[in-house]
């Protein structure tokens, strides 16, 4: 079989290690800030409850559901604790990360159709999506160059070793 190398970029190793493995450790703290922001949201949408031992009510019947009804004794208490917020740094880590596998795999906004957040003109808003598209169009171009190369090599070896007609389309 003919065997081709793909490079990732030109002048790369030919085992080249590409973006994948640069992004996982991104991805995974992606995970684990979304795990834990949902961790936080379902505590905090659900907070705990404060009742008086003489306010006969049952502590197994505080629960989360919609619209629990409880019967407490006159003169006591049964209430919830007060809501706590998530950590907006979550938030602002997630979108840090994200932002970072975006420069890393050169699949920015312009690459996405999206206006760029800040004023430009035409002419800068063009070369913002030019630029953003080199990167993939290189990637393109290695691909096809390898497919190229592989393609070559089945051909010269289908001529070489071949003995009977065939026809090729």
């Amino acid at each position: 079989i003919p065997i081709v190398p793909f490079y990732d970029y030109k002048g790369s190793r030919i085992y080249a290690e590409g973006e994948v493995k640069n992004i996982i450790d991104m991805q995974k703290t992606i995970n684990e800030m979304e795990a834990k922001e949902l961790k936080g949201l379902k505590l905090v949408a659900n907070p705990g409850w404060v009742y008086d031992a003489q306010s006969g009510v049952d502590g197994d019947d505080l629960t989360d559901e919609d619209g629990i009804v409880i019967e407490k004794k006159q003169g006591t208490e049964v209430s919830r604790l007060p809501p706590g917020q998530v950590s907006p740094q979550i938030q602002q880590r997630i979108s840090r990360e994200y932002t970072d596998m975006q420069q890393v795999s050169g699949f920015g906004e312009s690459v996405l159709g999206e206006a760029p957040k800040h004023e430009l003109s035409s002419i800068s808003i063009r070369r913002l999506q030019q630029q953003a598209l080199a990167r993939i169009r290189l990637k393109s171009k290695m691909i096809e160059n390898a497919i190229f190369r592989r393609d070559k090599l089945i051909i010269s070896r289908i001529i070489k070793y071949w003995s009977t007609e065939r026809k090729l389309r």
